[in-house]
């Protein structure tokens, strides 16, 4: 939706496969990742520092796929820079929300 919203010179479909290929290789990361873990025993911390970089190679692995259509990157937060900021602050409400709601019950 977000990658819709901020080039709209793609058309739906093109923009569901790129969200679809950047969820895929995100997946397969965090797949390998999980599997990795356990032999690895990395420090907590690098639990929400691997959290942060996949979240952020899923911008660049958009505004990647979007070039590809001939969307250039404008300013400094390309497409998936700014789709993947719009969803960590759509989540972040949600999740405030949430935390108002559950508090006052």
């Amino acid at each position: 939706m977000f990658i819709k919203l901020y080039s709209p010179r793609l058309s739906f479909v093109q923009a569901l496969l790129i969200a679809g290929w950047s969820i895929f290789v995100s997946t397969v990361l965090l797949i390998v990742f999980t599997v990795v873990k356990p032999d690895l025993k990395p420090a907590p911390v690098i639990d929400g520092l691997s959290a942060l970089i996949l979240f952020c190679l899923s911008g660049v692995l958009i505004t990647w796929q979007a070039r590809k259509y001939g969307v250039e990157k404008s300013g400094w937060l390309g497409v998936g820079g700014k789709a993947m900021l719009s969803v960590f602050v759509l989540s972040s409400l949600f999740f405030g929300a949430y935390l108002v709601v559950h508090n006052l019950t």
